[in-house]
């Protein structure tokens, strides 16, 4: 099962045609369809939330606990 060389450049130049007809512009949308990224950015944004409401009375926490000055 060998190829000879003309059969593999002509395959070459229709694999790299295909692949420059299969790029697409990159969008957030398309981006938020991959489930890794979509659990990245769920994730972040609840840390991202829970610390904004979390640091106003940290400080109340820490002085409870005596670890730093209010």
């Amino acid at each position: 099962m060998e190829q000879s060389e003309d059969d593999s450049t002509g395959n070459d130049g229709l694999v790299a045609a295909s692949l420059e007809n299969s790029l697409e512009e990159i969008t957030y949308m398309r981006l938020l369809k991959i489930p890794r990224v979509a659990l990245g950015v769920i994730g972040n944004c609840l840390s991202i939330f829970s610390f904004v409401y979390m640091e106003p009375i940290l400080s109340f926490v820490w002085e409870s606990h005596n670890l730093s000055k209010s």
